[in-house]
């Protein structure tokens, strides 16, 4: 219903981790990493002199980059 969140992707690549599938995980992972870059460079485009706010949080953003290279070995 809101396929602009982040967050929603995020937490759906975890359940798809928890149920042993990886592929699925992946692709929604890349999507909430996809999603979180657009608004970064959005919100820098609009706020040039303001630290970049993360929709998705620091850690989660961080969590996906480094599950992605993980589940693509």
């Amino acid at each position: 219903r809101y396929p602009g969140s982040g967050r929603l992707w995020f937490e759906r690549a975890r359940v798809a981790e928890r149920m042993g599938d990886p592929q699925a995980a992946l692709a929604d992972y890349c999507q909430a990493v996809e999603i979180e870059q657009a608004y970064r460079e959005q919100f820098r485009t609009m706020y040039p002199d303001r630290e970049v706010v993360s929709r998705l949080g620091d850690d989660k953003y961080r969590t996906a980059l480094k599950r992605i290279g993980e589940l693509a070995r």
